[in-house]
């Protein structure tokens, strides 16, 4: 699902402003998007597929930029979950983990640093989680 820490320092690395500022670390970009659907006849349906945020019935998912220019997207939730019941419970911060346990470095676990923006709700997931780190704005 990620690119090794060889290939994003890699790529990377080709950006002088990126290998100064995260030498020896392993960035991840993640935001949430939203893939709007159909309004739903089933009223439970509707209920659990409508964001007050984007407001429309949609799903939403997790999505992921690495330095080097590798993305991905997490599975699709319905749009009425919370960004921090996503990131509790959705699975990417143990897949990370799993991941930086495969891809070491130096014969050492590099943990991954989850960049979030301002308002996304997922510091306290992977804090949780133990062996991520985060970088948020206040």
């Amino acid at each position: 699902m990620f690119a090794s820490f060889t290939e994003d320092t890699t790529i990377r690395n080709r950006n002088p402003k990126w290998k100064k500022k995260y030498t020896g670390m392993r960035p991840v970009v993640w935001d949430m998007t939203n893939v709007p659907a159909y309004s739903f006849t089933d009223a439970d349906l509707q209920r659990i597929s409508y964001s007050q945020y984007y407001g429309e019935n949609c799903f939403k998912g997790g999505i992921f930029t690495q330095l080097c220019g590798w993305q991905g997207v997490a599975d699709l939730w319905t749009g009425a979950v919370s960004d921090s019941d996503y990131n509790r419970r959705e699975g990417y911060l143990e897949r990370q983990e799993e991941f930086q346990q495969i891809d070491l470095v130096d014969n050492e676990v590099l943990p991954f640093l989850n960049i979030y923006d301002k308002g996304y709700r997922a510091k306290m997931a992977a804090w949780k989680n133990g062996r991520q780190k985060v970088l948020q704005p206040d």
